[in-house]
């Protein structure tokens, strides 16, 4: 079993203004989060994970709605 963190920070451009349509194409994208990994055998193994990301224009536009998501993955691993 092996616990980890996991995190990201970045920027998104779209084609379009996000969220909504008064915000920005441009807008900054964070995420962290936790989980387990249990390998199962050398080339096999399960993770569990939970995050937390949120998407924000950081009011570069009058409208900033901003997005926050909790996100959970169950994944499953063979073959390395």
């Amino acid at each position: 079993m092996q616990p980890f963190v996991i995190g990201t920070l970045g920027y998104m451009y779209t084609s379009r203004p996000v969220p909504v349509a008064d915000a920005e194409a441009f807008n900054f994208v964070f995420d962290f989060g936790a989980g387990v990994e249990v390998f199962r055998s050398d080339k096999r193994s399960i993770a569990l994970e939970c995050r937390y990301h949120h998407l924000s224009n950081k009011g570069t536009a009058e409208v900033n709605p901003g997005v926050d998501n909790l996100m959970f993955k169950a994944s499953y691993s063979f073959g390395r």
